[in-house]
């Protein structure tokens, strides 16, 4: 206290010497005054430096026409735009500063009040340490002159010695205000030393005693961290243990070792319960020197005693601290005593819940939450050099290990349940695989079976490969197929594969075993066991499976095994699907036969038919033919006695009744002849024996004259006929006559359904190397139900015929067979309001494969 006294009075003497008689910025306004009247200068200012803040503060002004004054100003330091030659410690003298290219913003305002020639000289202080290089720049001193070059080297020398006169007084004052603060620090600093020390003696006991209790606190804090930290570390050093360890015998090791370290005991071991409560010594940690119990089984009353199982079950410890002092019996002291036991502390192992496996679902289950623990074993220790008392925290580590202990049980359990059902898991996979394996073969042994019987229509040669493929497949001693008779009483066995010959019986009746196939009638599979030595098969066992599609069963499989060996339910289904494969085969094999036989049998009718009609129309042609000649020869005969030639040529109510019976019978003669016609060129073409005579036709003439003859017949109908012809029709090869007869049948087609008034075109133009020829009639529309029927033989729209002219309904038959002579298609198209038929021709005529 006295020393620090004394160095503040030292202190505040020497800021009190180091005070100057006027302050800053009076000094530096005398010293603005003073360089104004030795230097020209309109304008000084003396500017003092902040290096630290980043500022500058101008102490004093002076500008031309007016008395120097303070100013007290404070800018940032980058306000000023310092030339570098100030932060050297240099002079700075810019002569004319209208000469600079760049100026400054600072340079630019000096300018602008009419500065022309500028003087920066730094004010430097003392340096710290007495080296030159770090003599601090404490501000600097700004003079500027209205004329260039104004300052002389005297006048440069001048502003010199100003600014070291103003170095010496800042300095002076920063050393005053550094003395001040420290006057000001160390008084503050002694009146709080004060306070502290005397609040410092008053406290000091109170500290002391605290301190104490702290000490004996931390000790036992330090004592109970230790125990923690021992306790966590041998939890996890088990906890550890038993998630590496393979078995669990490697875990008890570890915690006897580490328990009979931690409680510095002679003895520790793990005592485990057998279902009648008598136990062993299954893992033990001993010091040198002493008998080992490892091994032994023994039934000791202190252990194993119904009192004592009650207490330990409930999860209760037992410590003895001095077997010699506790009331116990002979046999279980003797046996203390031979083991040189003078203390022991047992702590229980109760194990929760018990795991089984849940064959059905393939998972793990446990007892429910709320059973009650098993007593699984003890976990004692033993002190046999001296009696000893057992403390808390050591019943308390004995606990906190066996709970670990019980959970490395489980674990061990839970493992051991996992394996158990990991191993099932994989035999299960196994046999997932084999009968995946087996599924696969039996999947592509029925596409065979399915293919052959898509790709033959023969029942024999598809039952053959059904047996083939199940008697492989299946690996049967023996298999064979049957077919029932259509009045299901008889039986003939069809195919048969087997290792030994097969039977010599090949048909045999259903009364014969009626039990058996009342079964397979009614669609119902069975399997049974065959014993005796009267059949070729012996003892086996058999499958019978029937053929059968819907209600009706076609006939049977049957399938022999060893009797040891029964068919599986994959393999009866296996077996059920070949068996419906084959019955739809065969149905499909049947029903193609029975189409077969009425394909043939139609065949011969419409060979019948055809001879029919060609019979028929040549019988009548003849006598059709003389009749029309008649008629003819009639008509000459009336018309030489009565003119009856132009009785005909009046309208049809003019006429007599002779001129229209006559009239009459001619037409129906034309009728039938034109029909007989037909049905003969028909039967040609289906016989492929019309004359063919091909040639070079030119379209431009003939399509022409096949037109005109149908010229008076639209206007005498009121309709108009329009022929529309490209200039360029090529020549086409064919025959002209057929050409004609199919263009005259859509001509008089086309007359027959239009409408008066309506309007009929023939169109042909070149398609590439076709012909296309088209005949379109408006006003009429075929309905779109009739157009498939228009080509059939005899076929008629119902109600088309406008004009009432009749007709066999074989025109368009015909057309349809010479256009395919021709090696062309024809085609209908009917929708608003009109009806077109196209023809398309090769220009070259039919290939030679039509």
């Amino acid at each position: 206290m006295q020393y620090t006294a004394e160095y503040l009075d030292s202190q505040r003497e020497t800021a009190q010497s180091m005070q100057p008689a006027r302050s800053l910025q009076v000094m530096a306004r005398l010293a603005i005054s003073q360089l104004h009247q030795l230097i020209p200068c309109r304008q000084a200012s003396l500017i003092k430096f902040d290096r630290q803040a980043g500022a500058a503060t101008i102490l004093a002004t002076y500008t031309i026409g007016e008395p120097p004054r303070e100013k007290g100003t404070r800018l940032p330091l980058e306000v000023l735009a310092l030339a570098p030659e100030i932060w050297q410690g240099e002079v700075h003298l810019t002569g004319n500063l209208l000469n600079l290219s760049n100026p400054s913003r600072a340079l630019q305002a000096l300018q602008a009040e009419g500065v022309r020639c500028y003087l920066s000289v730094p004010i430097v202080g003392h340096p710290e340490d007495f080296r030159p290089a770090k003599a601090p720049i404490l501000g600097c001193l700004n003079i500027g002159a209205d004329t260039p070059d104004a300052f002389t080297p005297e006048h440069i020398h001048w502003a010199c010695e100003v600014a070291s006169m103003m170095a010496v007084a800042i300095g002076q004052a920063v050393l005053y205000q550094q003395a001040q603060h420290q006057v000001n620090e160390l008084e503050q600093h002694l009146a709080e030393r004060t306070a502290v020390e005397t609040e410092l003696i008053s406290s000091v006991q109170a500290a002391d005693e605290q301190l104490q209790q702290k000490a004996k606190e931390q000790q036992q804090l330090e004592a109970a961290v230790r125990r923690q930290a021992q306790k966590e570390r041998l939890s996890a050093t088990i906890s550890q243990q038993s998630r590496h360890a393979s078995n669990l015998r490697e875990t008890l090791n570890t915690a006897a070792s580490e328990v009979r370290e931690a409680l510095q005991a002679d003895r520790v071991l793990i005592y485990r319960f057998a279902e009648d409560w008598s136990g062993s010594m299954v893992v033990e940690s001993l010091a040198s020197g002493w008998i080992s119990m490892l091994g032994f089984s023994l039934r000791e009353p202190c252990l194993s005693s119904e009192q004592y199982l009650r207490r330990y079950q409930r999860g209760r410890f037992q410590a003895i601290e001095d077997t010699s002092t506790v009331n116990l019996e002979p046999a279980h002291f003797e046996l203390l005593e031979f083991f040189g036991i003078k203390s022991q502390l047992i702590v229980p192992l109760l194990v929760g819940e018990e795991l089984r496996i849940n064959a059905a679902q393939k998972t793990l289950d446990s007892q429910p939450s709320n059973s009650p623990s098993k007593l699984w074993g003890l976990l004692i220790a033993h002190q046999c050099e001296s009696s000893r008392q057992w403390q808390p925290f050591e019943i308390d580590l004995l606990t906190s290990v066996t709970t670990q202990l019980e959970i490395a049980i489980q674990q061990s359990r839970l493992c051991e349940k996992v394996r158990q059902l990991n191993a099932d898991l994989v035999r299960q996979v196994e046999d997932c695989n084999e009968q995946l394996q087996q599924v696969l073969e039996f999947e592509a042994m029925l596409q065979r079976i399915t293919d052959k019987a898509c790709d033959s229509l023969d029942e024999t040669q598809i039952l053959q490969t059904a047996v083939k493929e199940l008697a492989e497949v299946l690996g049967v001693e023996e298999c064979s197929s049957a077919v029932y008779s259509a009045d299901r009483t008889t039986v003939t066995l069809c195919h048969h594969h087997s290792t030994s010959p097969p039977s010599s019986l090949r048909s045999r009746p259903m009364a014969d075993f009626p039990q058996v196939y009342c079964q397979l009638l009614q669609g119902k599979e069975f399997q049974f066991c065959q014993a005796g030595s009267n059949n070729s098969q012996g003892n086996s066992a058999i499958l019978a499976c029937p053929i059968s599609h819907g209600d009706e069963v076609l006939g049977d499989l049957w399938l022999f095994k060893q009797p040891e060996d029964n068919f599986n339910a994959l393999e009866i289904r296996l077996v059920q699907l070949v068996t419906h494969h084959c019955a739809i085969a065969l149905r499909q094999a049947r029903l193609y036969q029975s189409a077969q036989s009425q394909v043939t049998e139609l065949a011969k009718l419409n060979e019948l038919k055809d001879d029919f009609l060609s019979t028929v129309s040549h019988e009548l042609r003849t006598p059709l033919s003389n009749m029309k000649m008649a008629i003819q020869m009639l008509a000459i005969s009336l018309n030489q006695e009565t003119g009856f030639f132009a009785e005909l040529t009046k309208p049809e109510a003019e006429r007599s009744k002779l001129a229209r019976y006559f009239q009459i019978v001619r037409n129906e003669c034309e009728r039938e002849i034109h029909l007989i016609n037909d049905l003969l060129e028909l039967q040609q073409l289906d016989a492929g024996s019309q004359t063919w005579a091909p040639a070079i036709i030119q379209l431009q003439r003939l399509i022409p004259q096949i037109v005109e003859p149908f010229e008076d017949q639209t206007r005498n109908c009121q309709q108009v006929l329009q022929l529309e012809m490209s200039p360029d029709l090529p020549d086409l090869f064919g025959d002209p006559s057929i050409l004609k007869r199919v263009l005259a049948e859509l001509l008089t087609n086309a007359c027959k359904y239009t409408p008066a008034g309506e309007q009929i075109t023939v169109e042909v133009a070149a398609v590439g190397d076709r012909v296309q020829f088209s005949v379109t009639n408006s006003g009429a529309e075929i309905p779109p139900e009739e157009l498939n029927n228009i080509f059939k033989k005899f076929y008629r729209i119902p109600k088309a015929d406008r004009w009432q002219q009749g007709g066999t309904g074989l025109g368009l038959a015909v057309v349809h067979k010479l256009t395919e002579r021709l090696g062309g298609t024809i085609q209908v198209k009917s929708e608003a309001g009109q009806t077109c038929f196209t023809v398309d021709l090769p220009i070259n005529g039919p290939s030679q494969t039509s």
